[in-house]
Protein backbone atom coordinates (compact mmCIF):
# COMPACT_ATOMS: atom_id res chain seq x y z
CA UNK A 1 0.00 0.00 0.00
CA UNK A 2 2.77 2.43 0.93
CA UNK A 3 4.76 1.60 -2.19
CA UNK A 4 1.78 2.14 -4.48
CA UNK A 5 0.95 5.41 -2.74
CA UNK A 6 4.52 6.58 -3.10
CA UNK A 7 4.22 6.23 -6.83
CA UNK A 8 1.63 8.99 -6.82
CA UNK A 9 4.62 11.23 -6.20
CA UNK A 10 6.36 9.97 -9.30
CA UNK A 11 3.32 10.27 -11.55
CA UNK A 12 4.71 13.27 -13.40
CA UNK A 13 7.84 11.36 -14.47
CA UNK A 14 7.98 9.42 -17.77
CA UNK A 15 8.14 5.64 -17.76
CA UNK A 16 11.41 4.09 -18.86
CA UNK A 17 10.10 1.35 -21.21
CA UNK A 18 13.31 -0.70 -21.00
CA UNK A 19 13.11 -1.00 -17.22
CA UNK A 20 9.35 -0.77 -16.83
CA UNK A 21 9.66 1.68 -13.95
CA UNK A 22 9.51 5.42 -13.50
CA UNK A 23 12.75 7.22 -14.22
CA UNK A 24 14.11 10.73 -14.24
CA UNK A 25 15.54 12.47 -17.25
CA UNK A 26 18.93 10.88 -16.57
CA UNK A 27 17.55 7.37 -16.73
CA UNK A 28 18.40 6.46 -13.14
CA UNK A 29 16.72 3.14 -12.38
CA UNK A 30 17.66 1.87 -8.96
CA UNK A 31 18.17 3.43 -5.57
CA UNK A 32 21.62 3.48 -4.00
CA UNK A 33 21.71 1.44 -0.80
CA UNK A 34 24.58 3.49 0.61
CA UNK A 35 22.57 6.67 0.04
CA UNK A 36 19.60 5.13 1.80
CA UNK A 37 21.71 4.11 4.77
CA UNK A 38 23.03 7.65 5.04
CA UNK A 39 19.54 9.16 4.91
CA UNK A 40 18.24 6.65 7.43
CA UNK A 41 21.06 7.57 9.79
CA UNK A 42 20.20 11.28 9.51
CA UNK A 43 16.57 10.59 10.36
CA UNK A 44 17.45 8.22 13.19
CA UNK A 45 19.70 10.76 14.90
CA UNK A 46 16.96 13.40 14.96
CA UNK A 47 14.32 10.88 16.05
CA UNK A 48 16.42 9.58 18.95
CA UNK A 49 17.15 13.11 20.15
CA UNK A 50 13.51 13.62 21.16
CA UNK A 51 13.06 13.65 24.94
CA UNK A 52 9.48 12.40 24.59
CA UNK A 53 9.96 8.98 22.96
CA UNK A 54 9.45 7.01 26.17
CA UNK A 55 6.35 9.06 27.06
CA UNK A 56 4.88 8.47 23.60
CA UNK A 57 5.41 4.73 23.93
CA UNK A 58 3.80 4.80 27.36
CA UNK A 59 0.86 7.12 26.68
CA UNK A 60 0.53 7.42 22.90
CA UNK A 61 -1.86 10.21 21.96
CA UNK A 62 -2.63 10.62 25.66
CA UNK A 63 0.59 12.61 25.90
CA UNK A 64 -1.45 15.63 24.76
CA UNK A 65 -4.13 15.19 27.45
CA UNK A 66 -3.57 18.54 29.21
CA UNK A 67 -3.74 20.50 25.95
CA UNK A 68 -6.87 18.66 24.88
CA UNK A 69 -8.59 19.42 28.18
CA UNK A 70 -7.58 23.09 28.08
CA UNK A 71 -8.92 23.53 24.54
CA UNK A 72 -12.23 21.82 25.28
CA UNK A 73 -11.94 18.74 23.10
CA UNK A 74 -14.13 16.65 25.42
CA UNK A 75 -17.41 18.02 24.09
CA UNK A 76 -20.73 16.81 25.48
CA UNK A 77 -24.47 17.46 25.23
CA UNK A 78 -24.52 17.72 21.46
CA UNK A 79 -21.63 20.21 21.19
CA UNK A 80 -23.16 22.57 23.78
CA UNK A 81 -20.91 21.87 26.81
CA UNK A 82 -17.48 20.66 27.82
CA UNK A 83 -16.91 17.72 30.17
CA UNK A 84 -15.49 18.93 33.52
CA UNK A 85 -11.72 18.79 33.28
CA UNK A 86 -11.00 17.52 36.81
CA UNK A 87 -13.57 14.77 36.56
CA UNK A 88 -12.32 13.79 33.11
CA UNK A 89 -8.74 13.54 34.36
CA UNK A 90 -9.79 11.42 37.33
CA UNK A 91 -11.91 8.97 35.34
CA UNK A 92 -10.31 8.92 31.89
CA UNK A 93 -6.98 10.73 32.15
CA UNK A 94 -3.43 9.44 31.61
CA UNK A 95 -3.14 7.81 35.04
CA UNK A 96 -6.42 5.94 34.68
CA UNK A 97 -5.47 4.92 31.14
CA UNK A 98 -1.99 3.68 32.01
CA UNK A 99 -2.76 1.93 35.30
CA UNK A 100 -6.26 0.55 34.68
CA UNK A 101 -6.43 -0.64 31.07
CA UNK A 102 -3.17 -0.29 29.16
CA UNK A 103 -1.44 -3.67 28.91
CA UNK A 104 1.12 -2.88 26.22
CA UNK A 105 1.76 -0.98 23.03
CA UNK A 106 2.11 -1.79 19.36
CA UNK A 107 3.11 -0.06 16.15
CA UNK A 108 2.07 0.31 12.55
CA UNK A 109 4.09 -1.75 10.05
CA UNK A 110 7.69 -0.44 9.78
CA UNK A 111 7.23 1.99 12.72
CA UNK A 112 9.87 1.86 15.45
CA UNK A 113 7.86 3.95 17.95
CA UNK A 114 4.79 1.91 18.89
CA UNK A 115 2.47 4.63 20.21
CA UNK A 116 -0.76 2.65 19.96
CA UNK A 117 -2.31 0.90 22.93
CA UNK A 118 -3.19 -2.69 23.74
CA UNK A 119 -6.05 -2.28 26.20
CA UNK A 120 -7.91 -4.72 28.42
CA UNK A 121 -10.69 -4.44 30.98
CA UNK A 122 -10.37 -7.22 33.55
CA UNK A 123 -10.54 -10.63 31.89
CA UNK A 124 -12.33 -9.30 28.78
CA UNK A 125 -10.73 -9.67 25.34
CA UNK A 126 -7.86 -7.26 24.67
CA UNK A 127 -8.46 -4.33 22.32
CA UNK A 128 -5.97 -2.69 20.00
CA UNK A 129 -6.60 1.04 19.78
CA UNK A 130 -4.92 3.59 17.53
CA UNK A 131 -6.48 6.48 19.44
CA UNK A 132 -7.71 5.62 22.94
CA UNK A 133 -8.26 9.30 23.68
CA UNK A 134 -10.96 9.45 21.00
CA UNK A 135 -12.66 6.44 22.59
CA UNK A 136 -12.56 8.20 25.95
CA UNK A 137 -14.05 11.32 24.36
CA UNK A 138 -16.86 9.26 22.82
CA UNK A 139 -17.75 6.76 25.53
CA UNK A 140 -16.28 8.45 28.59
CA UNK A 141 -17.36 12.05 28.05
CA UNK A 142 -20.32 11.90 25.65
CA UNK A 143 -21.87 8.64 26.82
CA UNK A 144 -20.66 9.05 30.42
CA UNK A 145 -20.11 5.33 30.98
CA UNK A 146 -18.23 6.04 34.20
CA UNK A 147 -14.79 4.40 34.07
CA UNK A 148 -11.81 3.66 31.83
CA UNK A 149 -12.57 -0.07 31.98
CA UNK A 150 -16.06 0.58 30.65
CA UNK A 151 -14.61 2.73 27.85
CA UNK A 152 -12.51 -0.26 26.79
CA UNK A 153 -15.50 -2.61 27.03
CA UNK A 154 -17.54 -0.29 24.82
CA UNK A 155 -14.64 -0.03 22.38
CA UNK A 156 -14.38 -3.80 22.11
CA UNK A 157 -18.14 -4.11 21.60
CA UNK A 158 -18.42 -1.43 18.94
CA UNK A 159 -15.42 -2.89 17.08
CA UNK A 160 -17.16 -6.27 16.96
CA UNK A 161 -20.34 -4.59 15.70
CA UNK A 162 -18.40 -2.79 12.94
CA UNK A 163 -19.31 0.76 13.89
CA UNK A 164 -17.46 4.01 14.56
CA UNK A 165 -17.52 5.27 18.14
CA UNK A 166 -17.35 8.98 17.23
CA UNK A 167 -20.40 8.74 15.00
CA UNK A 168 -22.24 6.48 17.43
CA UNK A 169 -21.77 8.85 20.38
CA UNK A 170 -22.80 11.79 18.20
CA UNK A 171 -26.00 9.95 17.25
CA UNK A 172 -26.85 9.38 20.91
CA UNK A 173 -26.22 13.08 21.58
CA UNK A 174 -28.40 13.99 18.60
CA UNK A 175 -31.27 11.78 19.79
CA UNK A 176 -31.10 13.27 23.30
CA UNK A 177 -31.14 16.80 21.83
CA UNK A 178 -34.16 16.00 19.65
CA UNK A 179 -36.03 14.69 22.67
CA UNK A 180 -35.03 17.68 24.79
CA UNK A 181 -36.44 20.02 22.12
CA UNK A 182 -39.65 18.03 21.83
CA UNK A 183 -38.94 17.02 18.24
CA UNK A 184 -38.89 13.30 19.04
CA UNK A 185 -41.30 11.76 21.54
CA UNK A 186 -40.72 8.86 23.90
CA UNK A 187 -43.15 6.79 21.82
CA UNK A 188 -41.02 7.31 18.71
CA UNK A 189 -38.08 5.66 20.48
CA UNK A 190 -39.98 2.36 20.28
CA UNK A 191 -39.20 1.09 23.75
CA UNK A 192 -35.66 2.45 24.06
CA UNK A 193 -35.08 4.99 26.82
CA UNK A 194 -32.46 7.48 25.57
CA UNK A 195 -30.02 8.36 28.33
CA UNK A 196 -26.34 8.34 29.12
CA UNK A 197 -24.61 5.53 31.01
CA UNK A 198 -23.21 2.09 30.28
CA UNK A 199 -26.46 0.14 29.97
CA UNK A 200 -28.22 2.55 27.62
CA UNK A 201 -25.06 2.97 25.53
CA UNK A 202 -24.61 -0.76 24.99
CA UNK A 203 -28.30 -1.24 24.26
CA UNK A 204 -28.30 1.47 21.59
CA UNK A 205 -25.16 0.07 19.97
CA UNK A 206 -26.89 -3.27 19.57
CA UNK A 207 -30.10 -1.70 18.24
CA UNK A 208 -28.23 0.32 15.60
CA UNK A 209 -26.05 -2.60 14.53
CA UNK A 210 -29.09 -4.88 14.11
CA UNK A 211 -31.28 -2.04 12.74
CA UNK A 212 -34.00 -2.80 15.22
CA UNK A 213 -36.44 -0.33 16.77
CA UNK A 214 -35.02 3.17 17.07
CA UNK A 215 -31.71 1.77 15.78
CA UNK A 216 -33.18 1.52 12.29
CA UNK A 217 -33.73 5.28 12.24
CA UNK A 218 -30.23 6.06 13.50
CA UNK A 219 -28.25 3.60 11.38
CA UNK A 220 -28.10 5.49 8.09
CA UNK A 221 -26.07 8.44 6.89
CA UNK A 222 -26.29 11.78 8.66
CA UNK A 223 -28.47 13.11 5.88
CA UNK A 224 -30.87 10.17 6.31
CA UNK A 225 -31.00 10.80 10.07
CA UNK A 226 -31.63 14.51 9.62
CA UNK A 227 -34.44 13.98 7.13
CA UNK A 228 -35.86 11.00 9.05
CA UNK A 229 -35.88 11.05 12.80
CA UNK A 230 -34.53 14.62 12.84
CA UNK A 231 -37.47 15.88 10.74
CA UNK A 232 -35.17 18.18 8.81
CA UNK A 233 -33.54 19.77 11.89
CA UNK A 234 -30.02 20.19 10.52
CA UNK A 235 -29.10 22.78 13.16
CA UNK A 236 -28.71 20.09 15.82
CA UNK A 237 -25.84 18.29 14.08
CA UNK A 238 -22.17 19.17 13.64
CA UNK A 239 -21.30 16.71 10.86
CA UNK A 240 -18.96 18.04 8.16
CA UNK A 241 -19.41 16.48 4.73
CA UNK A 242 -21.20 13.61 6.45
CA UNK A 243 -18.46 12.86 9.00
CA UNK A 244 -18.27 13.81 12.68
CA UNK A 245 -15.41 16.18 13.55
CA UNK A 246 -12.99 15.56 16.39
CA UNK A 247 -12.86 19.14 17.70
CA UNK A 248 -15.11 22.19 17.87
CA UNK A 249 -13.86 25.18 15.92
CA UNK A 250 -15.49 27.49 18.49
CA UNK A 251 -13.24 26.32 21.34
CA UNK A 252 -9.93 26.36 19.49
CA UNK A 253 -9.52 28.01 16.10
CA UNK A 254 -6.26 26.97 14.43
CA UNK A 255 -4.91 25.49 11.22
CA UNK A 256 -6.05 22.05 12.29
CA UNK A 257 -9.65 23.05 13.05
CA UNK A 258 -9.94 24.99 9.77
CA UNK A 259 -8.67 21.82 8.10
CA UNK A 260 -11.80 20.02 9.29
CA UNK A 261 -13.70 22.13 6.75
CA UNK A 262 -11.31 21.83 3.80
CA UNK A 263 -10.45 18.14 4.15
CA UNK A 264 -11.49 15.63 1.53
CA UNK A 265 -12.61 13.01 4.05
CA UNK A 266 -15.30 14.98 5.83
CA UNK A 267 -14.63 16.29 9.34
CA UNK A 268 -11.28 14.53 9.52
CA UNK A 269 -8.13 16.65 9.80
CA UNK A 270 -5.34 14.07 9.55
CA UNK A 271 -3.66 15.99 6.73
CA UNK A 272 -4.09 19.34 8.51
CA UNK A 273 -2.01 18.28 11.51
CA UNK A 274 0.85 20.61 12.33
CA UNK A 275 2.10 22.42 15.41
CA UNK A 276 -0.75 24.91 15.97
CA UNK A 277 -3.01 22.22 17.43
CA UNK A 278 -1.19 23.23 20.62
CA UNK A 279 -2.15 26.85 21.39
CA UNK A 280 0.36 29.64 21.93
CA UNK A 281 3.05 28.72 19.41
CA UNK A 282 5.53 31.56 18.97
CA UNK A 283 6.14 33.24 15.62
CA UNK A 284 9.67 31.81 15.64
CA UNK A 285 8.30 28.28 16.15
CA UNK A 286 5.84 28.70 13.29
CA UNK A 287 8.56 30.12 11.03
CA UNK A 288 10.79 27.13 11.81
CA UNK A 289 7.90 24.78 11.07
CA UNK A 290 7.28 26.55 7.74
CA UNK A 291 10.88 25.95 6.71
CA UNK A 292 10.64 22.29 7.72
CA UNK A 293 7.59 21.61 5.55
CA UNK A 294 8.91 23.45 2.49
CA UNK A 295 7.10 26.79 2.53
CA UNK A 296 9.06 29.08 0.17
CA UNK A 297 10.72 32.06 1.86
CA UNK A 298 8.59 34.51 -0.14
CA UNK A 299 5.37 32.98 1.28
CA UNK A 300 6.43 32.87 4.92
CA UNK A 301 5.95 36.58 5.59
CA UNK A 302 2.29 36.49 4.58
CA UNK A 303 1.73 33.37 6.71
CA UNK A 304 3.25 35.09 9.74
CA UNK A 305 0.92 38.09 9.49
CA UNK A 306 -1.31 38.39 12.56
CA UNK A 307 -5.06 37.95 12.26
CA UNK A 308 -7.36 38.55 15.22
CA UNK A 309 -5.82 36.97 18.32
CA UNK A 310 -3.52 34.72 16.27
CA UNK A 311 0.05 35.51 15.23
CA UNK A 312 -0.33 33.75 11.88
CA UNK A 313 -2.80 33.23 9.03
CA UNK A 314 -4.44 29.78 9.47
CA UNK A 315 -5.78 29.75 5.91
CA UNK A 316 -2.38 30.41 4.35
CA UNK A 317 -0.51 27.95 6.55
CA UNK A 318 -3.16 25.28 6.00
CA UNK A 319 -2.43 24.99 2.30
CA UNK A 320 1.21 24.09 2.93
CA UNK A 321 0.43 21.79 5.84
CA UNK A 322 -2.06 19.82 3.74
CA UNK A 323 0.39 19.47 0.86
CA UNK A 324 3.25 18.39 3.15
CA UNK A 325 1.14 15.85 5.03
CA UNK A 326 -0.12 14.50 1.71
CA UNK A 327 3.49 13.85 0.71
CA UNK A 328 4.27 12.30 4.10
CA UNK A 329 1.34 9.90 4.00
CA UNK A 330 1.80 9.08 0.30
CA UNK A 331 5.33 7.99 1.12
CA UNK A 332 4.10 5.85 3.99
CA UNK A 333 5.63 8.07 6.68
CA UNK A 334 3.85 8.77 9.96
CA UNK A 335 2.84 12.36 10.75
CA UNK A 336 2.42 11.89 14.50
CA UNK A 337 4.77 14.23 16.32
CA UNK A 338 7.71 12.04 17.43
CA UNK A 339 8.03 10.55 13.94
CA UNK A 340 7.14 13.66 11.95
CA UNK A 341 9.54 15.96 13.79
CA UNK A 342 12.44 13.85 12.48
CA UNK A 343 11.38 14.51 8.88
CA UNK A 344 11.63 17.60 6.71
CA UNK A 345 11.20 18.16 2.99
CA UNK A 346 14.92 17.91 2.29
CA UNK A 347 15.19 14.57 4.04
CA UNK A 348 12.04 13.24 2.37
CA UNK A 349 13.41 14.18 -1.05
CA UNK A 350 16.71 12.44 -0.27
CA UNK A 351 14.87 9.39 1.02
CA UNK A 352 12.62 9.17 -2.03
CA UNK A 353 15.57 9.41 -4.41
CA UNK A 354 17.59 6.85 -2.44
CA UNK A 355 14.74 4.32 -2.49
CA UNK A 356 13.50 4.78 -6.07
CA UNK A 357 16.56 6.02 -7.93
CA UNK A 358 14.46 8.94 -9.17
CA UNK A 359 16.10 12.28 -8.52
CA UNK A 360 13.54 14.72 -7.15
CA UNK A 361 13.96 18.25 -5.84
CA UNK A 362 12.28 19.66 -2.75
CA UNK A 363 10.16 21.90 -4.99
CA UNK A 364 9.01 18.92 -7.07
CA UNK A 365 8.17 16.95 -3.95
CA UNK A 366 6.09 19.76 -2.45
CA UNK A 367 4.34 20.25 -5.78
CA UNK A 368 3.56 16.52 -5.89
CA UNK A 369 1.62 16.92 -2.64
CA UNK A 370 -0.18 19.91 -4.11
CA UNK A 371 -0.97 17.91 -7.25
CA UNK A 372 -2.52 15.07 -5.24
CA UNK A 373 -4.60 17.53 -3.18
CA UNK A 374 -5.89 19.39 -6.23
CA UNK A 375 -6.69 16.18 -8.06
CA UNK A 376 -8.74 14.92 -5.11
CA UNK A 377 -10.59 18.24 -4.90
CA UNK A 378 -11.31 18.19 -8.64
CA UNK A 379 -12.68 14.65 -8.49
CA UNK A 380 -14.89 15.44 -5.48
CA UNK A 381 -16.30 18.55 -7.15
CA UNK A 382 -17.00 16.55 -10.28
CA UNK A 383 -19.11 14.29 -8.03
CA UNK A 384 -21.17 17.21 -6.77
CA UNK A 385 -19.21 18.96 -4.03
CA UNK A 386 -19.64 22.74 -3.96
CA UNK A 387 -18.17 25.64 -1.98
CA UNK A 388 -21.01 25.23 0.49
CA UNK A 389 -19.52 21.89 1.58
CA UNK A 390 -16.49 23.75 2.97
CA UNK A 391 -18.62 25.78 5.38
CA UNK A 392 -18.93 24.91 9.10
CA UNK A 393 -22.04 23.20 10.47
CA UNK A 394 -24.97 25.54 11.06
CA UNK A 395 -24.77 24.76 14.77
CA UNK A 396 -21.27 26.23 15.05
CA UNK A 397 -22.09 29.47 13.24
CA UNK A 398 -25.43 30.15 14.92
CA UNK A 399 -25.10 29.00 18.56
CA UNK A 400 -22.98 29.84 21.58
CA UNK A 401 -21.53 27.06 23.69
CA UNK A 402 -20.49 26.71 27.29
CA UNK A 403 -16.82 26.33 28.18
CA UNK A 404 -14.65 25.88 31.27
CA UNK A 405 -15.45 28.11 34.24
CA UNK A 406 -18.87 29.08 32.96
CA UNK A 407 -17.40 30.94 30.00
CA UNK A 408 -19.76 31.36 27.02
CA UNK A 409 -18.10 31.08 23.61
CA UNK A 410 -19.69 32.96 20.69
CA UNK A 411 -20.67 31.38 17.38
CA UNK A 412 -17.87 31.11 14.84
CA UNK A 413 -18.72 33.61 12.12
CA UNK A 414 -15.34 34.08 10.41
CA UNK A 415 -15.18 30.88 8.37
CA UNK A 416 -15.82 32.49 4.99
CA UNK A 417 -13.10 35.09 5.62
CA UNK A 418 -10.51 32.41 6.41
CA UNK A 419 -11.67 30.17 3.56
CA UNK A 420 -11.23 33.09 1.13
CA UNK A 421 -7.61 33.43 2.31
CA UNK A 422 -7.16 29.67 1.94
CA UNK A 423 -8.56 29.67 -1.62
CA UNK A 424 -6.27 32.57 -2.51
CA UNK A 425 -3.21 30.74 -1.16
CA UNK A 426 -4.17 27.69 -3.20
CA UNK A 427 -4.87 29.66 -6.36
CA UNK A 428 -8.49 28.50 -6.44
CA UNK A 429 -11.60 30.34 -7.58
CA UNK A 430 -13.20 32.46 -4.88
CA UNK A 431 -16.73 32.16 -6.26
CA UNK A 432 -16.75 28.37 -6.45
CA UNK A 433 -13.91 27.16 -4.21
CA UNK A 434 -12.70 25.01 -7.12
CA UNK A 435 -9.19 24.74 -8.57
CA UNK A 436 -8.85 27.15 -11.46
CA UNK A 437 -7.97 25.99 -14.97
CA UNK A 438 -4.61 27.72 -14.71
CA UNK A 439 -3.84 25.92 -11.44
CA UNK A 440 -4.75 22.54 -12.95
CA UNK A 441 -2.61 23.29 -16.00
CA UNK A 442 0.29 24.33 -13.76
CA UNK A 443 0.06 20.97 -11.98
CA UNK A 444 -0.43 18.93 -15.15
CA UNK A 445 -3.93 17.78 -14.22
CA UNK A 446 -6.25 17.26 -17.25
CA UNK A 447 -9.54 19.14 -17.05
CA UNK A 448 -11.55 17.79 -19.93
CA UNK A 449 -14.79 19.18 -18.53
CA UNK A 450 -13.55 22.76 -18.68
CA UNK A 451 -13.56 25.23 -15.83
CA UNK A 452 -15.24 23.84 -12.67
CA UNK A 453 -18.10 25.97 -11.37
Amino acid sequence: CHISNAYKIAHAYPVNPRLGIKSNNHGTALGDHSDLACVRQKWSEVYKSSPFIEQWQKLGIYIAWRSWIETGKLTINNWNDVYPGDKATELYGPEAYFHEVRKGHYACPSCILGCKGILQAGDDPAVRSTDPFAASAAFGARCDVGSMERVVQCTEKINRLGMDYATFSARLDYLLALMDKGIVSEEECLGYKPEKGMAATCELMQLIASRQGIGERLAGTWEECIQGIGKGKREFTAAIKGIDPSIDIRTHFCTESLGLLTGHSGGHNMRALGITIVPGRSSDAIAKFCRRIGVPAERQESILTATGSLNYQPGRLLKWVEDYNTVMLALGACNRDPMARAFNVDLLAEMYSAVTGIAITVEELVQAGERIWNLEKTLNMAEGWTKTDDLPPLKWVSETRRFHGGQILPPFTEAETHLAVYYEERGWQQESGAPSVSKLQELGIPNKGGDLK
